[in-house]
């Protein structure tokens, strides 16, 4: 004899799930792909919806793309910033050369 199983879902349940999927999903990382990268001076003047990279992760030191000793004047310095939402559509970066 074959056995039916049936799922019924209360609307409050559901509701309570979704909140804790979408705080669950806070947490992990995004796996978006890059769809638009911009060079600045300073990190700090990074576009709107774009990510400064300015840390390095395997040394925790500046990621400065322009790194240079200067002793009398102005340093210049650039860092890469990207993003995952903006972009032309359909496009992702694959390769920097």
């Amino acid at each position: 004899m074959n056995k039916a199983v049936w799922h019924v879902q209360c609307p409050q349940k559901t509701a309570t799930k979704n909140s804790a999927l979408n705080s669950i999903m806070s947490f992990l990382p995004d796996n978006r792909p890059i769809t638009s990268l911009q060079i600045v001076e300073k990190h700090e003047k990074c576009p709107k919806n774009f990510i400064p990279v300015n840390r390095t992760y395997d040394q925790d030191a500046d990621a400065d793309l322009w790194r240079e000793l200067v002793l009398i004047g102005r340093q210049t310095s650039r860092y890469l910033c990207i993003s995952k939402t903006e972009g032309l559509p359909e496009y992702v970066v694959e390769t920097l050369k």
